[in-house]
């Protein structure tokens, strides 16, 4: 039997565009988001770019990994997360391989399948939204929303699959891989979202969980700083 890694990824060299549908624009807070296309482009690897004119010059590589929230699919180029990175940080060259409906396993596989190649300087992560949404199914399932690989786990829950336990081994291991290969891993979070008992919390240790915090991981120190977003 065949078998592979789903990648949840753009295609390479993607050029074009995507269109809110009626249904998403519904779940949208009035006059937030307007119906029309988005620009998006992508590199060989399938990573999204940010304004052409801020890739160019030869920077320190940074890459962003996380799911639709850091993806920005329907933002303007220009103000992309990479984008925004880059105007604020020109030492630098960012790409987001951030893609809608990603978990954290997804995100482990990306990581372990494209970036460590690249040897970035840092590692932006974020993720959660949609490990939320599969909670009660668990990572190691054939569900189509989560299987990672085609046709590995026929049964439901015969391997690991206790939920919070999985999300936290996925965690370290980009943690520690980051820390073994001397990556900075910056991990930002929700602050208005607060699960004592998730991963993401216990990791970070928030000292002022009601603020809007982008934690950072200095992956040598282990010191955190916190910038409002």
């Amino acid at each position: 039997m065949k078998r592979s890694i789903r990648l949840y990824e753009y295609a390479p060299l993607l050029e074009r565009t995507f269109s809110p549908s009626d249904s998403y624009m519904m779940g949208v807070i009035p006059n937030l988001l307007e119906a029309r296309p988005y620009k998006v482009r992508t590199n060989e690897l399938g990573a999204i770019l940010p304004s052409i004119d801020r890739f160019q010059s030869p920077r320190k590589l940074s890459v962003i990994l996380g799911d639709s929230v850091p993806e920005c699919l329907f933002v303007d180029e220009d103000s992309r997360i990479e984008s925004v990175l880059s105007k604020l940080n020109g030492n630098n060259s960012y790409l987001n391989f951030a893609y809608s409906g990603a978990t954290s396993l997804d995100i482990l596989n990306i990581f372990f399948n494209k970036v460590i190649a690249l040897a970035p300087a840092k590692v932006f992560f974020m993720a959660g939204v949609f490990d939320e949404k599969i909670s009660k199914i668990g990572f190691f399932s054939n569900d189509k929303r989560v299987a990672t690989v085609d046709g590995l786990f026929a049964n439901e829950g015969v391997f690991f699959n206790d939920f919070f336990k999985s999300r936290e081994v996925f965690l370290k291991c980009i943690f520690s891989a980051c820390n073994d290969l001397g990556i900075d891993c910056y991990v930002g979070t929700f602050g208005h979202r607060h699960h004592h008992d998730d991963p993401y919390e216990k990791f970070c240790n928030y000292k002022n969980p009601d603020d809007n915090l982008l934690c950072t991981i200095n992956s040598q120190t282990k010191n955190w700083l916190t910038i409002t977003i």
